[in-house]
């Protein structure tokens, strides 16, 4: 565990932070664990949501960080459990748009936004409107970013591309499990779930020479 000594006599301790600059840029969830926070003699006890990086941080201080618009706890199993059971009569029949969804999020920062004008993108559309009101209507907000919820979609997808394909392969070989440990933590864009950022997608059209 790593003390930051800070310039300031008190310590505000908010439920989560983003260090923007620094050895310690990240996001930090405030622990609820009384022994973890006794381990700071000084500041408030912090985990890294994405490496489990651990700070005994006392703020305003020595490193530069803004304080999250939203703050999302540990996801559960019984909570990903219920997403994926309200969700997924939405994404049942379109898996395959809803892992190509899941890319092209990534291509330039795995934000919850897409860009629904670029060409690049055609065919989304509907897709990103059809989770935003399953998002918007069971209040996800309150425990998952759009980024990771179309994560989680996109890995369930495979997931049951995967099952359906083995329950029909008599004679073929059978696909085996992906092995993927869903990580929750990205951070939704401002205009979420909606950008008009050019992140440079590969067309549709390009041969494996060409990507």
């Amino acid at each position: 565990t790593v003390l930051l000594q800070t310039t300031d006599s008190g310590c505000n301790c908010v439920d989560c932070k983003e260090i923007v600059s620094g050895t310690y840029t990240g996001s930090y969830q405030l622990s609820t664990d009384s022994a973890q926070q006794a381990r700071c003699s000084t500041g408030c006890f912090y985990t890294n949501i994405e490496d489990g990086t651990e700070l005994c941080l006392c703020d305003p201080g020595d490193v530069e960080y803004v304080l999250a618009d939203t703050c999302y706890s540990q996801l559960t199993q019984d909570q990903i459990d219920t997403i994926l059971r309200i969700s997924r009569s939405t994404v049942r029949t379109i898996k395959n748009k809803v892992v190509r969804l899941t890319f092209h999020d990534c291509v330039g920062g795995c934000n919850g936004c897409l860009n629904v004008n670029n060409t690049d993108n055609n065919g989304l559309a509907d897709i990103v409107a059809d989770i935003e009101t399953v998002y918007q209507d069971n209040n996800f907000s309150e425990i998952i970013s759009r980024a990771d919820l179309w994560a989680l979609l996109g890995i369930w997808s495979i997931n049951q591309t995967i099952i359906a394909n083995n329950e029909d392969c008599d004679t073929c070989e059978e696909v085996p499990d992906l092995e993927v440990t869903f990580k929750w933590g990205r951070k939704d864009c401002a205009t979420a779930p909606y950008s008009d950022d050019d992140v440079g997608l590969p067309a549709a059209t390009s041969d494996h020479v060409e990507l």
